[in-house]
Order: C-alpha cells, then sequence, then structure tokens
C-alpha cells in the first residue's frame, strides 16, 4: 500500500523500523560488527576487538566459568551476569550501597569509648548496667550500705596525688579525744520597423493573398489568423510576448495528450524527439522519447514528481507515487 515515507536528508530525525548495512567486509559472514558513532559525529564500523580496545578492555578470553559466593556472601552464578550479597547476621545491617553496625550492638571506637544504645550487665564486685552502676565491692571487699553511702556523697572537690601523700602522713597515733593541730594546710541572496507595402490596398479593402512572400519586416496591428494544419517558423531564436501558451486550444479533442517535443534529442532522428507532455490516461505530468511531430498520443516512459510545500504554501498534496511534500522542514515522498 503507497503511503507518504520520510527522506532521511541532513538534519531530520530519523525513524527506522530497520536498518540493513551491507558495506561491511564479508558482510554476509563476518557478524562481529558493530556501529558507534566516533568523535566526528560520523557512524562507522568497528569489529569486535576494535570496541575492546576502544574502551580499553581486553580481548575478551579470560577463563572465568563460575562466581562462587565465599565466606559471609551468598549468590553467585555459573553464565550471565553473577550478584554476591553479603549475608547479615546479629547486629550487621547491609543496604544497597553500605554495611553497617546497627544499635543492636556495643562497639568502640579509635580511642575505646563504648558506644551503643545497648546497656551493658555487670556482675562481681559492680552490679547493674552501665548507666546505673551498683558498687559492692572493692577489690574483693564488700562494702557496707553505710560505706557505699558515703562514696555515694563524695564531693566534686579533686584531691591530688600529693595532697593523698599529705593525708598518707598523717600517721599521728591520734586517738578520738585528742585535739588535732595541723601547722600547714595545703588546698584550664528593433521596433518600428514598418515597410510600405505598395499595394494600393486600404485600411477598409479585404485582402487575399494566394502565395505571400514577404522579404522585409511584418507588423500586423491585429489578430494573425493562419487556417491550416501546420505552422512552420524558420527562425533561429522565438521571443514571445505571451507569459503563458494554451495548447490544443479548440482543435484537441477532450481527453488528448498534449505538449512539447523537443526536435532530435538525445540524437533522435528529425522531427522526432522527447516529449515534455501531459499524460490525460493517468493525469501527470509525463515524459517520453521517440515521440514524432505528428504524434497524437505518447506513452510515458516516466512521471515528473510535484513538491508540495504543505507548511509554507499550504499545499494540498496529490497522492501519485513519487510525488514529494515538504513538511515541517522534512521531505516526505509518496510510494
Amino acid at each position: 500500500m503507497a503511503e507518504w515515507k520520510k527522506v532521511i536528508v541532513s538534519g531530520s530525525t530519523a525513524d527506522l523500523a530497520g536498518l540493513t548495512l551491507s558495506g561491511a567486509v564479508n558482510a554476509g559472514t563476518d557478524t562481529d560488527k558493530f556501529l558507534v558513532l566516533d568523535s566526528s559525529g560520523n557512524v562507522d564500523f568497528r569489529t569486535g576487538a576494535e570496541v575492546l580496545s576502544d574502551i580499553g578492555a581486553g580481548t575478551g578470553g579470560g577463563d572465568i566459568t563460575e562466581v562462587t559466593a565465599g565466606d559471609g556472601l551468598t549468590g553467585g552464578a555459573t553464565t550471565g551476569a553473577a550478584t554476591l550479597n553479603v549475608g547479615a547476621g546479629d547486629g550487621i545491617s547491609v543496604t544497597a550501597n553500605a554495611v553497617a553496625v546497627d544499635a543492636t550492638v556495643l562497639r568502640t571506637t579509635g580511642d575505646g569509648v563504648v558506644s551503643g544504645s545497648v546497656q551493658i550487665l555487670l556482675g562481681g564486685d559492680l552490679s547493674g548496667t552501665a548507666d546505673s552502676v551498683t558498687v559492692a565491692k572493692v577489690q574483693g571487699v564488700a562494702l557496707t550500705s553505710g560505706e557505699a553511702t558515703q562514696l555515694a556523697n563524695i564531693g566534686s572537690a579533686t584531691i591530688s596525688a600529693t595532697q593523698w601523700g599529705y593525708l598518707g602522713a598523717m600517721d599521728q597515733n591520734i586517738s578520738s579525744t585528742d585535739d588535732v593541730v595541723f601547722s600547714t594546710v595545703n588546698t584550664g541572496q528593433g521596433e518600428n520597423e514598418l515597410y510600405a507595402m505598395d499595394q494600393n490596398v486600404r485600411t477598409t479593402d479585404s485582402v487575399i493573398f494566394a502565395t505571400a512572400s514577404v522579404s522585409q519586416n511584418l507588423s500586423v496591428g491585429g489578430d494573425l489568423i493562419v487556417n491550416g494544419d501546420l505552422t512552420y517558423l524558420n527562425t533561429t531564436n522565438t521571443a514571445v510576448e505571451d507569459q503563458f501558451i494554451l495548447l490544443g486550444s479548440g482543435s484537441t479533442p477532450n481527453g488528448a495528450d498534449i505538449g512539447i517535443i523537443f526536435d532530435g534529442a538525445a540524437n533522435e532522428s528529425s522531427n522526432t524527439g522527447v516529449a515534455f507532455f501531459w499524460d490525460s490516461d493517468v493525469s501527470r505530468l509525463s515524459y517520453a522519447p521517440n515521440v514524432s511531430h505528428n504524434a497524437t498520443s505518447a506513452t510515458p516512459g516516466a512521471y515528473i514528481p510535484l513538491v508540495f510545500d504543505v507548511t509554507g504554501a499550504s499545499h494540498t498534496p496529490d497522492t501519485n507515487v513519487g510525488n514529494i511534500k515538504i513538511e515541517s522542514g522534512e521531505a516526505y515522498i509518496y510510494v
């Protein structure tokens, strides 16, 4: 079925149902061919080896036949694409781009600081949890509730090592009943050629010439009517003032072929030539070779395509095979 089909030209947007290229070497058997866009914007043929070289890859001669998951991984494959996944364990969170320890696991920082939301259960000399510690013993020695209370009530003042030394030096054997005296306390993009015709003819007379031969210029002020079969113009050049020439007026039967014959064109015999004519059978301008000067019809050797500007001149395109239309800057041919 004939339809309008786009002609791909420079600047066109191609929408192709298929593309077959036969310009590759051994195109019928060598299927290892790729189309690539080079740096100049041209589509080129490249072999598989050339493509691998272009992208900096190897020759594809590896011997990997299987991908197997190792420790901590799952997945793998023996063909096609292989995917390995990290196996999630207790306290390990696995996402698309990260593996992390979640909040259920206690971890230390570089400084050895313990962080995390999980509490540490304590036992032995200490009991309770990390944020609520109870001291039960000091170096294995149990504390009484009173002693624990005294430790809990120690003030914010810091005692230096030196000061502890002072305390240690106070070995005075002082009993609860003695008076104590301290000596010293220490505390951030030719015309007009008319020649007389001496015939004594008046402008009101009718003149009939059996045979007339005029050797000078002839100017006719009115219509020149020739009632004959043929008109011969033996001139080198013919100048016609009319903008349009009407062919086949009155004498041509309706529906006949009408056109112009170029005598001797294409090395044809005299009075025979190439015709550019209207083919009445198909209502198309046509071309035909070897048409005689007295022919009344011609057989088209080809048709003349018509071009329609659908967008700019709002032409209505004629759907005859070979016609062309231009629409929105794109060219279409009816085939």
